[in-house]
């Protein structure tokens, strides 16, 4: 089973670019950008989210029509300087959602990614996730189908 789909890209490929604004002399600990987008190699925009990620209880969910997948797609997703398969299995909150505390970082999708431990999943932010690029082997798919149905 093939656990990372970055293995697959030749060095010199670009994959995405991501694009972090940071505040000039600011002193917000270890979190501090505020806002992200990301672009596909060719330079077009693929997702943002502009909310400031040092404010606490400031988001109130992700506009539904900002929400580019749905539960039990299979996508590819940047975690730790790698991209990795994965099957969403649950979406950010919206504003209908009411959740009554939110920030930045829940502003996220709930993937379940191709791994041998049955209970491991990401918290990956919009900016982050990516339709796939590379061929998905039916075993991993049904691997995937199969962490989320469970």
């Amino acid at each position: 089973m093939k656990r990372n789909a970055l293995e697959t890209y030749a060095p010199e490929e670009i994959y995405a670019y991501m694009v972090k604004e940071i505040a000039i002399d600011g002193n917000f600990g270890d979190v501090d950008w505020l806002s992200v987008r990301s672009y596909d190699s060719s330079g077009n925009l693929l997702e943002e989210c502009l909310e400031d990620y040092n404010l606490v209880n400031q988001f109130h969910g992700r506009n539904k029509e900002d929400i580019h997948f749905k539960v039990g797609d299979i996508v590819e997703a940047l975690c730790c300087n790698r991209i990795d398969f994965g099957i969403i299995a649950a979406l950010p909150p919206t504003p209908e959602d009411l959740f009554p505390v939110l920030d930045a970082m829940d502003d996220s999708y709930l993937i379940l990614p191709i791994s041998e431990t049955s209970d491991f999943h990401l918290h990956v932010p919009p900016t982050h996730v990516f339709r796939l690029s590379h061929f998905v082997s039916e075993e991993n798919r049904a691997n995937l189908l199969n962490k989320l149905k469970s």
